[in-house]
């Protein structure tokens, strides 16, 4: 019995997680009917469920802090064994992922790390094509940064929310030659201002981001910070969207590095903004800062 009460418990616990992030997994309106179909009906025959053949909850066995979650599949004839922390209020990080790999919407069993959930089919083409033109067809250029590589890069600020695709998705490439970047960048529902439009405090910080990127990546420029950054929106970005940024270093003077930024439909057609920004060395400071302390 406790067993029982506590896989529901995780269940519901899950449903509720779902509904507060507005998203509908089909794991999530299975589990949904699942707990709201009663036991018995009322002339005392146990009910049936089509989702309780697809989906049964075997139950949660205790041993210790850690808690044990078994759903076997009917489909399949197995039993799959999930571990995590049991909690009765909120999602421990082990069931966090848990509930990622449960409850991604469109992510099928067998799908590439590359088209986990989050990216649009616009933006996985977008990628595909900057990869075959850049990497492929091209000399000089390399990837950066993909924000699928979340786990390398879980302290970056662009990807602090948890879930896919809620804010922004990305993906830069780089040429030292040419001082330059190409970054595809997909806006989503998390970083709205104007209802369905695009909040310019996220322009702003994507923009900082891929010229950030571009000098300490692409240039190995690692002890350059922004001192300055400047703004110019033109056309209003629409929420949900796919854009190509275009980044150049403009000129390096002495300890400051010169950046622009364009924002702009993939066809080229549509100029949404365009980011200035300066960058200034501190290793300067931070050498004569070192030598104090020691």
């Amino acid at each position: 019995m406790t067993s029982n009460l506590l896989s529901i418990n995780f269940l519901r616990q899950l449903i509720r997680h779902e509904q507060r992030l507005n998203q509908t997994s089909s794991f999530h309106k299975t589990l949904s009917r699942t707990l709201r179909t009663p036991s018995t009906c009322s002339t005392g025959r146990k009910a049936s469920s089509r989702s309780t053949n697809v989906l049964k909850v075997a139950g949660v066995f205790l041993t210790g802090g850690a808690a044990a979650l078994w759903i076997p599949t009917k489909r399949k004839g197995v039993t799959s064994m999930f571990s995590s922390l049991c909690d009765r209020y909120n999602f421990s990080p082990l069931q966090l992922v848990l509930k990622r790999s449960l409850c991604a919407p469109g992510n099928p069993k067998g799908t590439p790390e590359r088209d986990l959930p989050g990216w649009t089919p616009r933006t996985k083409e977008l990628y595909a094509d900057y990869q075959r033109q850049l990497l492929r067809d091209s000399t000089g250029w390399k990837e950066m940064l993909n924000s699928v590589d979340r786990e390398r890069n879980k302290r970056l600020y662009t990807l602090n929310h948890p879930e896919y695709g809620a804010t922004f998705e990305y993906v830069m490439f780089s040429n030292e030659e040419q001082k330059k970047s190409m970054a595809v960048v997909q806006f989503g529902e998390k970083v709205q201002g104007p209802p369905g439009y695009v909040h310019g405090g996220a322009i702003a910080t994507i923009g900082d981001a891929c010229a950030g990127v571009l000098i300490h990546e692409g240039l190995s420029m690692k002890t350059c910070v922004t001192a300055n950054l400047s703004v110019n929106y033109k056309k209003p970005l629409p929420l949900k969207s796919t854009i190509i940024i275009e980044t150049v270093v403009d000129k390096i003077d002495g300890r400051k590095c010169f950046t622009t930024s364009i924002f702009k439909s993939p066809d080229g057609s549509i100029i949404y903004d365009t980011v200035t920004t300066v960058f200034v060395d501190v290793s300067y400071h931070l050498k004569k800062e070192s030598a104090t302390k020691s």
